[in-house]
């Protein structure tokens, strides 16, 4: 699956779409960035609530395909402006952190 695929679910919203076409390998949900450094992989899409330019600063730094941002109805302009700069796929949901993880799985998955 590709991030333009993901998108295409109508699942989740799309903030900056930098990069579409790049392939989701896995997901990773958290919220403590040490833990996502050390265990997320290049091309996961990491399911968080931490709106902040770290975030996307560890998103580049691993090739994350995507940052999901959860619980919000749309994420600050600064972060989406960062995001488009700096080519990161930003995406968001009002639903929590499991529910969207639940939702990826399952579409990577096929289910």
């Amino acid at each position: 699956m590709t991030v333009a695929e993901l998108i295409g679910t109508g699942e989740f919203c799309s903030c900056t779409a930098a990069s579409p076409d790049k392939k989701i390998s896995g997901v990773y949900s958290g919220d403590l960035l040490s833990d996502i450094m050390a265990h997320a992989g290049c091309g996961d899409v990491l399911v968080t609530v931490m709106a902040h330019e770290n975030t996307l600063a560890v998103a580049k730094l691993l090739g994350l395909s995507a940052v999901v941002l959860t619980e919000t109805s749309s994420p600050p302009s600064a972060l989406a402006e960062t995001a488009a700069r700096h080519e990161i796929n930003l995406l968001f949901t009002e639903k929590s952190t499991f529910d969207a993880s639940v939702i990826l799985y399952g579409l990577l998955k096929g289910r």
